[in-house]
């Protein structure tokens, strides 16, 4: 048997995979074995990057490898990645599973539609819901909003629950900014991450003269966005390069003017904290944990959800001064310094790990 304890991390799509938690999950993985050498962290993958259909096989595998740890480390702690819906009945099978083979589990909240999924489910997989946080040693949550949901809805002692913002590696200084000024949006392109209402904007930030061009970068059907800012006449303006890998994120990162992202609802978007590690000041609503990091006026420009209107004056305001834009970035830039950088959130991780530990 292995002398160092086995910590299972649950997560969603694996290496490389196209999403904040999973770029997340990444720099854990490249990061835990100096940080904690002490334990040994396997990664197993519970959905997969293929069609949803074989993420059946994905949760099998991991189903089967809880058992295979069981009997070759003895009992492990598993960290399980929850979202809502198929992750959560996915996490629900394998977090029962875990605890019924006696291993340990800290649940860790990311799922921006968690709380209206939980409202809207059936009495008894809500049970299985609750029975699922009550189990775990730990619950790890992204801010204050999550912390209050998880602690008034589950009825858990604050000892029980860590608040963990995300966080990111620290970068290097930035490069020049890109001429004209590059607006740049990272996420899934669709409503909730308000891509509408941004094209909406653009339109409007057209008509003031400014010159400028934005890259909206992200999985998920760009078709009805292109032919709407085509419909606008902004195509030689906007670009849809799709999903960026880590290298293209951070170059873009590294030279845009500024990181938009006006999203319905959210956990707490890795697209801002990357943002503030490059100290690039970011225009973004009071959704999800957003507001306990970016402050209006202050890292960048807080804007009402859905209102296209005051986006477009937020974008027309940076784009028009450049000495607000440094200034903005550079408090980002600060603050992610003293709250966001990844060794720091290493080292809190890795405690929770050992804390929560079973003691064969």
């Amino acid at each position: 048997m292995s002398l160092r304890r086995t910590v299972l991390v649950l997560t969603p799509l694996g290496r490389g995979g196209m999403g904040g938690i999973d770029r997340l999950m990444d720099e854990i993985r490249r990061r835990c074995a100096a940080a904690a050498p002490d334990l040994e962290v396997k990664f197993l993958t519970t959905r997969g990057q293929g069609h949803i259909l074989l993420s059946a096989l994905y949760c099998a595998a991991a189903a089967l490898a809880l058992i295979w740890y069981r009997l070759a480390r003895g009992r492990c702690l598993c960290h399980v990645n929850l979202a809502s819906m198929g992750s959560t009945l996915r996490k629900l099978f394998l977090s029962w599973l875990a605890t019924r083979l006696g291993h340990a589990t800290v649940i860790h909240l990311h799922g921006a539609l968690f709380h209206e999924y939980h409202r809207g489910v059936g009495a008894f997989q809500r049970a299985q819901i609750d029975r699922m946080f009550h189990d775990a040693a730990r619950v790890i949550v992204l801010g204050s909003v999550w912390r209050n949901f998880v602690a008034e809805t589950f009825h858990l002692t604050e000892a029980r629950i860590l608040v963990l913002p995300n966080a990111s590696a620290a970068r290097p200084p930035r490069a020049p900014e890109a001429v004209p000024p590059e607006i740049l949006f990272l996420g899934r392109l669709g409503e909730r991450k308000g891509v509408p209402v941004l094209i909406k904007a653009l339109g409007l930030l057209a008509q003031t003269g400014l010159d400028w061009r934005a890259v909206i970068a992200g999985d998920g059907d760009a078709a009805p966005y292109r032919a709407e800012v085509e419909r606008l006449g902004l195509s030689a303006r906007v670009g849809f390069p799709g999903w960026l890998g880590e290298a293209e994120a951070h170059a873009h990162l590294a030279r845009a003017a500024l990181l938009v992202l006006p999203s319905e609802a959210e956990g707490l978007p890795m697209a801002v904290v990357e943002a503030f590690a490059w100290g690039l000041p970011v225009i973004s609503t009071p959704v999800g944990s957003t507001p306990d990091i970016l402050n209006d006026g202050v890292e960048g420009l807080m804007i009402p959800v859905g209102d296209a209107e005051a986006l477009a004056a937020a974008l027309q305001r940076l784009i028009a001064d450049p000495a607000l834009r440094r200034q903005l970035g550079s408090n980002a830039r600060s603050f992610f310094a003293q709250n966001l950088d990844f060794s720091p959130y290493m080292e809190k991780l890795a405690a929770t790990w050992r804390e929560a530990m079973p003691r064969n």
